[in-house]
């Protein structure tokens, strides 16, 4: 069994939603939050849900995304990777 160690980046993922919904992507970013926000029966099982709402969330956005708020979610995504790496954002 893989042991890979994930960062606790919730909080400041938590905190990149609110900096979004601030912006006027309150209806963007509300799928992201309910997962977010779910209890979940395993670790593996949040990180993939976060990371399929990571990628919902930019389609839904587009070019829209602000520069250093989407650096914040590339660093999430970096972390669910590393558990599923074949989930990216573009």
């Amino acid at each position: 069994m893989m042991n890979t160690r994930v960062e606790d980046f919730l909080p400041a993922l938590r905190a990149s939603l609110e900096k979004l919904k601030r912006l006027g992507f309150a209806e963007e970013t509300a799928e992201l939050e309910r997962i977010v926000n779910s209890a979940w029966s395993s670790s593996s099982e949040m990180l993939g849900e976060i990371g399929l709402g990571l990628l919902r969330l930019e389609s839904r956005i587009g070019s829209q995304w602000p520069d250093t708020i989407r650096e914040e979610f590339a660093k999430y995504m970096r972390e669910v990777r590393k558990v599923w790496p074949t989930i990216s954002l573009r």
